[in-house]
């Protein structure tokens, strides 16, 4: 019996591409107004890639999405001569910025009534490798508790991902379902530590021959409660 259904975000709940490319759009427009001077030295396209430089090169700062991209935009303004702290607060500030037009996101259809639905006879939860917080987009009531990267300097598949969920909850892998859209980090890695796997597959993929087969596969929002209380009558 199913008592507790987690979720990924990005690319579950709605498109995270679009989202990531406008806020990193939008980011670096107001650093441009406040600091104009950053353009001699970083284009848009060069200021992430030392974000991700920075990632590749800082093990502790491989699963803090957020850190990373502060430590990234100060660097960027300590090259222009900013001490360390001013460059700091300055860019916190620009995170901030950044970090609300993250949270500009259209939610894929029917994920309200299915969360509703779902909460109804489940707990809910959600597993994220990203930054994203529930409560900013008013999904949070949904939620009993949100899991991600930063939090737990891990990143799914990692095994701890899940099983601190399961801890949290008091239940056991296979009363728990896991719903995502990578194979990998999502089914591969919640199956490994013997959970229900639900991959949500929207453009229809098909399965490659060393996929971890889902016990579950949807391609619309829509379509999850039921499909879930025909399995997994609870």
């Amino acid at each position: 019996m199913i008592k507790l259904i987690t979720f990924d975000l990005d690319d579950t709940l709605w498109d995270n591409g679009p989202v990531i490319r406008r806020a990193i759009h939008e980011g670096y427009s107001w650093l441009l107004e406040q600091h104009p001077a950053l353009a001699e030295v970083h284009d848009i396209v060069s200021l992430n890639a030392l974000k991700d430089e920075i990632k590749n090169s800082t093990p502790e700062l491989e699963h803090r999405v957020s850190e990373v991209r502060i430590v990234g935009i100060q660097r960027a303004l300590m090259e222009l001569g900013y001490g360390e702290s001013e460059a700091r607060l300055a860019a916190e500030e620009a995170f901030g910025h950044f970090h609300h037009w993250r949270h500009q996101v259209e939610l894929f259809e029917g994920v309200q009534e299915c969360l509703q639905q779902l909460a109804e006879n489940y707990r809910l939860a959600v597993i994220t490798n990203g930054n994203a917080d529930v409560n900013q987009l008013g999904l949070g009531h949904f939620f009993e508790f949100s899991i991600n990267s930063e939090e737990m300097n891990r990143s799914k598949p990692d095994p701890i991902m899940f099983t601190t969920a399961l801890e949290r909850a008091g239940v056991l892998p296979e009363e728990a379902l896991h719903v995502g859209d990578n194979l990998i980090t999502d089914v591969k890695g919640a199956a490994d530590v013997g959970m229900k796997t639900l991959w949500f597959n929207p453009e229809q993929k098909e399965l490659l021959e060393n996929d971890r087969i889902p016990d579950l596969v949807v391609n619309s929002v829509l379509d999850m409660p039921l499909m879930i209380k025909l399995l997994y009558r609870f």
